[in-house]
């Protein structure tokens, strides 16, 4: 008996998991924003804000794509 979760269930998996993403990605954006919006007189402040939320969402779409690679890998190693 194989022990392993099915193809549609590792799909709605990941699924799941990119909308988790995508929304964490969202309020990170929309905090940035607000922070620009709020002190636009702190411009180190909102230099050093903007890097982190770039950065989290890049690492974050890197994420994405290399967990629909892993995907596709396993879909076509799967018997």
């Amino acid at each position: 008996m194989d022990c392993q979760p099915s193809i549609n269930q590792t799909n709605i998996s990941h699924t799941r998991d990119h909308k988790i993403l995508f929304f964490a990605s969202v309020i990170c954006s929309s905090l940035h924003l607000a922070v620009i919006i709020l002190i636009p007189e702190r411009i180190i402040i909102n230099i050093a804000i903007h890097i982190i939320a770039v950065s989290i969402n890049i690492t974050i779409h890197q994420f994405i794509v290399s967990s629909n690679s892993f995907v596709f890998i396993n879909i076509l190693t799967s018997d």
